[in-house]
């Protein structure tokens, strides 16, 4: 268990300096990105292989939460509008520390069941 924490501790902290890249250089109106300076970012950022996998995973789901929201601000307007980003969006940067805060309890609650179980064993 000790190895898999150290894994996900590095996993977390290159993913947590992505946030922090992405909301000190792809800043619109303090509180908002555009989700096309995400590649350029990742490019710019020199990320390895292994790295960019685990962003591509966070930046989707900040990308399906979004259209969700979008779709909801937006009921009367068709599929294909609200399916889609355009340059006219401005995603909230607040949805990236939502979805940081999944992933970080999804690994506490994974490492609370194998603690629970080996402790029954």
């Amino acid at each position: 268990m000790r190895n898999e924490s150290i894994k996900f501790n590095t996993k977390f902290q290159i993913l947590n300096d992505f946030v922090t890249a992405v909301k000190q250089e792809c800043v619109i109106n303090h509180n908002f990105f555009i989700f096309f300076d995400i590649p350029e970012l990742i490019v710019k950022k020199h990320y390895s292989r292994k790295d960019y996998e685990d962003i591509i995973k966070v930046v989707t789901k900040v990308k399906t939460r979004y259209l969700a929201e979008k779709a909801k601000m937006m009921p009367d307007k068709p599929l294909t509008v609200v399916s889609q980003i355009t340059d006219d969006d401005l995603v909230p940067l607040e949805l990236f520390d939502y979805i940081l805060s999944q992933v970080q309890h999804k690994f506490t609650e994974k490492k609370q069941t194998i603690t629970h179980f080996l402790g029954e064993c």
